[in-house]
């Protein structure tokens, strides 16, 4: 537990904590970092060649980040387009069933019309048995009526 050296020192002991515990997983992962700074700075008094090949080496880091970030841009921009491209594909064959199915639609019922037609002037003396053959092909049921 903490003394009681009131709220301004508490403050700053846990500001130093955190700003470690922060400083500590920054270097974690960016260990080179300190390293490169350290062997420069060790070189740069020395006055070796080593300096501008260590310079080198952060410089073609950059350049691989960039490379890899443009890569992982470009990768999903390709997979963006795909999906674009799928969905389209998609939306165009719902689109052609559709409008088959319409198609469909329409000749079947031109071919239920013409039957009920043909019917109607075959059975045309005959009005139950007309309803009862109209009823077949409509797929009803033929009820008689109960005044008959």
């Amino acid at each position: 537990m903490l003394p009681s050296y009131g709220s301004m020192a508490r403050s700053k002991i846990m500001f130093t904590a955190l700003f470690w515990k922060k400083a500590w997983v920054w270097i974690k992962h960016h260990w080179y970092v300190p390293v490169i700074i350290i062997l420069l700075l060790g070189f740069s008094l020395t006055k070796s060649n080593i300096k501008s090949k260590l310079y080198k080496l952060l410089d073609d880091q950059k350049d691989l980040y960039e490379k890899e970030k443009d890569l992982i841009e470009k990768t999903n921009k390709e997979k963006e387009l795909e999906k674009d491209l799928a969905r389209k594909r998609h939306e165009e064959l719902v689109k052609r069933l559709e409008e088959e199915y319409n198609v469909e639609l329409e000749k079947l019922k031109r071919d239920k019309q013409k039957e009920l037609a043909d019917l109607t002037e075959e059975y045309k003396d005959s009005e139950e048995e007309l309803a009862k053959r109209i009823a077949e092909v409509l797929g009803a049921e033929y009820v008689k009526p109960e005044g008959e």
